[in-house]
């Protein structure tokens, strides 16, 4: 018989804010910018480059929805180069 264990990880404002990042944008509703909030205590412009997000709004690439930011029918072939983009 095989002992089962767990491993945990304590996870930082940083990768908890990226972590929700990468899940948000993969969801149809995308990333719930209150939740975000709620649980790191930055706005979405603490966690990515501001310049990079509202150029990818203006060029259709993401969209806000509510209290969701999410990525747009045309950009889901794009998500790893929009989530990289965004955080550098």
């Amino acid at each position: 018989q095989e002992n089962a264990y767990s491993k945990t990880e304590i996870l930082g404002v940083d990768e908890i804010s990226f972590e929700m990042l990468l899940l948000g944008f993969r969801l149809k509703e995308g990333l719930n910018l209150k939740h975000l909030k709620q649980i790191t205590s930055k706005d979405i412009t603490d966690v990515v480059n501001e310049e990079k997000l509202n150029l990818f709004v203006k060029q259709g690439l993401l969209e806000y929805a509510d209290d969701y930011l999410r990525l747009t029918e045309k950009s889901y072939h794009l998500l790893n180069q929009i989530i990289e983009e965004l955080l550098v």
